[in-house]
């Protein structure tokens, strides 16, 4: 596969930005602390399903001082519907522990200091930073890498990988708005079996160029 240039990954941005003038994260939340929860909590599971348990948890936990002093007990009763939830609440106290102790309730600004949180990966911090502290971030989930390859802007299969190609291409302000396209269209579009006759990319979709 020849390498992506900057004006395929432009054209690209372009059009997605046509297709989908409004995009951001499905997940609900109402600050970075909470957006952090609901992202650990995604992990295997849809957002719509995170979002009718973050409704619950909320109203009883709704920060890191609450929720760290919640019994593990209490928090995988309310979040047994996403599934991993044993795993997932003793996450959730250790790491509002961590934000309590170290960072003064405030959740950390830089991916270093996240990926020190447990449960949270480079998807998750990437997902915070940008959409929870309105800093540049290019976060890759499996709709970002399956549609990623489809369109030839990487040959990658790992996730850092196409995050460090795809950001090389783009300025830095367009990383966030290109994720939740390439998310939406993964969702819509670009599926496991893929709709190309709907699709608005098939004039520089090198997938759509081999399957024709």
């Amino acid at each position: 596969m020849e390498v992506a240039t900057v004006g395929h990954a432009i054209a690209l941005y372009r059009l997605l930005s046509e297709q989908y003038p409004e995009v951001g994260t499905e997940l609900e939340f109402d600050n970075a602390f909470q957006l952090l929860v609901a992202t650990v909590l995604s992990a295997q599971t849809n957002d719509k399903q995170v979002n009718q348990v973050t409704k619950v948890l909320f109203r009883r936990f709704s920060t890191s001082t609450l929720l760290r002093a919640a019994h593990p007990k209490e928090i995988e009763t309310i979040i047994r519907p996403v599934g991993l939830y044993k795993s997932k609440a003793h996450a959730l106290t250790n790491l509002s522990r961590i934000i309590e102790e170290e960072y003064g309730g405030t959740v950390p600004n830089t991916m270093a200091e996240l990926l020190r949180l447990p449960g949270v990966g480079r998807k998750t911090a990437n997902v915070v930073l940008g959409h929870g502290l309105n800093l540049d971030a290019f976060p890759v989930d499996r709709h970002v890498l399956r549609v990623c390859n489809r369109l030839g802007l990487t040959e990658q299969t790992e996730a850092h990988n196409v995050e460090a190609q795809v950001t090389s291409l783009l300025e830095p302000h367009t990383w966030l708005q290109m994720s939740d396209y390439l998310i939406r269209h993964g969702r819509r579009i670009c599926k496991s079996r893929p709709d190309c006759h709907k699709c608005c990319l098939t004039s520089c979709c090198r997938y759509f160029d081999v399957q024709t």
